[in-house]
């Protein structure tokens, strides 16, 4: 492994859960089918060879129930589910187009769910890692990734936002002009005395879970390497962050403004004679910047 993402989302439910993804290096990338096969599987495990992952799978790892039968399910949307079950059986994992493999669903074995009582066949088994269901007996699912939508996607929970719950309270009336016209009032004061601020603060949802994790200054999220952004422009070119109301000609034109990653690794090949044999792409492992002085020092 050459690096890691993970952040931590909380739902209304429950209790906090990861999403990590993790990049290997050019040697150990899996790119096979035998690959993908050994390190993620979508079937349910032999419970003679396997039992204690059969244990995990049949109780954590099945999907739904959801489907025509289920419309009022969690994952349903415009009739069909989101995660896209249930999946059709395939003989052999191959390449999707999405960047994701879609993996191998021999129409083999079944059991009966005992929360349901419905008849559970591969199609509805959620992908999993053999040997983390065996440790853990835990809900993991697992998957291969090829794109770079999964960064896009672990960092969605970063900058969402908190979640947020609203509730109105409304006085019965018995009959229904008297009910339109008092709803209509309400409606018109509300909107004419409305706060956002203090909306968005009272509408804020935070569990119980949460609350205690942030208490406890638990980290939400983390990376390993740290990542640089590195700008590239043309001369004069650059993003200039400023104040309302600051004089922006002043702004614009102070000396720290016109400084960026980009014109500093020129002034930095003048300073240090190491700086010319590395490339601008790799100046973040031999040098350091530096946001208040914005230079590059060596490390």
């Amino acid at each position: 492994m050459i690096a890691r993402i993970w952040v931590i989302e909380f739902q209304k439910r429950g209790l906090p859960h990861t999403h990590i993804l993790l990049i290997l290096n050019e040697a150990l990338k899996l790119r096979t089918v035998e690959d993908f096969n050994s390190m993620v599987s979508a079937e349910i495990p032999d419970p003679i060879r396997h039992p204690e992952a059969y244990e995990t799978v049949t109780s954590c790892m099945v999907h739904g129930p959801c489907g025509p039968d289920f419309l009022n399910a969690q994952c349903m949307e415009q009739g069909k589910c989101k995660k896209r079950y249930p999946r059709s059986f395939s003989e052999e994992t191959c390449c999707d187009v999405d960047g994701y493999p879609k993996y191998r669903h021999h129409q083999t074995r079944t059991f009966v769910d005992p929360k349901t009582q419905r008849v559970v066949d591969n199609w509805w088994i959620v992908l999993y890692n053999l040997h983390l269901a065996t440790k853990y007996h835990a809900h993991i699912k697992m998957e291969i990734c090829s794109s770079i939508f999964a960064v896009k996607y672990l960092y969605k929970y970063v900058y969402k936002g908190l979640d947020r719950a609203t509730g109105v309270v409304e006085r019965w009336v018995d009959t229904p002009s008297q009910k339109n016209n008092l709803q209509a009032v309400i409606a018109n004061a509300e909107w004419q005395n409305r706060d956002e601020i203090k909306a968005y603060l009272e509408g804020r949802y935070v569990s119980a879970s949460e609350a205690s994790w942030r208490l406890f200054s638990f980290r939400m999220h983390d990376g390993t390497p740290s990542v640089t952004r590195l700008t590239v422009h043309e001369p004069g070119m650059h993003t200039v962050v400023y104040n309302d109301n600051a004089n922006i000609f002043e702004t614009v034109n102070r000396e720290q403004n016109q400084k960026t990653t980009f014109t500093e690794y020129f002034q930095a090949n003048i300073d240090y004679p190491l700086a010319r044999v590395v490339t601008y792409m790799d100046f973040p492992s031999v040098f350091t910047w530096t946001n208040g002085t914005k230079k590059w020092t060596i490390q």
